[in-house]
Formats: C-alpha cells, sequence, structure tokens
C-alpha cells in the first residue's frame, strides 16, 4: 500500500500528483498556448480559474487530450449522466 497513490485507483477516482493546471500543462501540449492566448483576448483579470474558460479553451484546443485526461473525461460523464 503507498502512502500517495498516483494514478487510476478505482473506476471513480482518479489522482494526480500536482494540481489540475500542471497535469493539463504536462499531459495535453494544445492546453496551455490555447489557454494563454484565451487570457490574452479575454483579459486575464477576473477568469484565470473560472469554469467557463477551462471549458472553452478545451473546445478551443486543436490536439486531443492524452488518453489518461480522456479517461477521466469519461469517467466524469459516466457519473454525472452526459
Amino acid at each position: 500500500m503507498t502512502d500517495y497513490p498516483v494514478g487510476r485507483q478505482n473506476a471513480h477516482l482518479v489522482v494526480w500528483d500536482d494540481n489540475l493546471e500542471q497535469v493539463l500543462q504536462d499531459r495535453w501540449p494544445a492546453w496551455t498556448p490555447t489557454y494563454e492566448g484565451l487570457l490574452a483576448e479575454l483579459g486575464e483579470g477576473k477568469t484565470k480559474r473560472a469554469a467557463a474558460v477551462y471549458r472553452l479553451t478545451a473546445r478551443r484546443c486543436e490536439g486531443p487530450p492524452s488518453e489518461v485526461l480522456t479517461e477521466v473525461i469519461t469517467m466524469a460523464r459516466g457519473l454525472s449522466g452526459l
């Protein structure tokens, strides 16, 4: 047993070893340039961690997310019924 497990733990739980922003930067190459471009377009003041900005960034990314991020998205949709 590991004190601080990382990765998929079961069908409903994935643990990252860092914060979401770092995971997106490391595992979705298109994320950072798209996110930074959107912040420049909107103005960074009130939007830095807004859910709507993350959603729009994901929609605008030209490259697909990594396999593990796709798996997490699928798991979240399954939990939410989407």
